[in-house]
């Protein structure tokens, strides 16, 4: 068989036969962003995989935590989002990461035919060169994550995970569709970084600084916060990081 004759999508898992429920860890060092239209795109989110060999390259460069770190170096982003369907394993891993961390529930009953998902498993069966000693839990999300197979969001608020619904749209700023509120609380140790607790708050629309700190008030408002000294956007209390628009106050 000749490299134009492969299709890599053929490893792919069929939707029947995934588990009912995955779960997706979003977290400070993250590559991948949220999409306009809610969900998520990989970092490299519109990526063709050319052939099987390709697919494996990926895919071994996507296990590998080291390309990661100096993906720049490389010159190379992640065609894939990685996902778990266990939850222990899932949060256990979110807690080792850069805060903030979120942690999505996913239906796969809710997938469309054209949302592909491979099995990490099965990825390193095929291709005996990927070595992933941690696959067992692991499946790949080619491309995207889309919004409307998502159930739930989860908060880690220090050791705990507080469940919140997912909302898939909210304010549009840029690149990003979302804006949970990053309020910071004292942590229980105080060795312990700040935590930061996501609240759910009234969703419009702004586009420029100005209707920024103006959403930024109606969100004091919301919170009884009036009290509160509140950055505005131009002191830098409004940022950017792990594919959402934060506002700390």
């Amino acid at each position: 068989m000749t490299d134009s004759d492969e299709n890599p999508l053929d490893l792919a898992i069929p939707h029947k036969d995934l588990p009912s429920t995955l779960w997706h860890v979003r977290h400070g060092g993250s590559q991948s962003c949220a999409a306009p239209q809610g969900g998520f795109t990989a970092a490299s989110g519109f990526r063709k995989l050319k052939n099987d060999a390709d697919l494996a390259l990926q895919a071994a460069l996507h296990f590998d935590w080291y390309t990661h770190t100096y993906e720049a170096t490389l010159d190379w982003k992640s065609p894939f989002i990685s996902v778990f369907d266990n939850k222990r394993h899932a949060e256990n891993w979110g807690k080792q990461r850069e805060r903030p961390v979120l942690l999505y529930e996913i239906d796969t009953t809710q997938l469309s035919p054209e949302t592909v998902v491979f099995s990490a498993v099965e990825l390193c069966g095929a291709f005996g060169e990927i070595d992933h000693p941690w696959a067992e839990d692991e499946f790949l999300f080619l491309n995207s994550i889309p919004s409307y197979c998502f159930v739930a969001e989860y908060c880690l608020c220090g050791d705990l995970y507080i469940q919140q619904p997912y909302i898939s749209d909210g304010v549009d700023l840029g690149t990003f569709s979302r804006l949970p509120m990053s309020v910071g609380l004292p942590a229980s140790d105080p060795t312990s970084p700040a935590r930061e607790q996501l609240r759910e708050l009234p969703t419009a629309s702004a586009s420029t600084e100005d209707d920024v700190d103006n959403l930024v008030n109606s969100f004091n408002d919301a919170l009884h916060l009036d009290d509160a000294p509140t950055r505005k956007s131009s002191t830098s209390g409004i940022r950017r990081g792990n594919g959402y628009w934060y506002i700390t106050f």
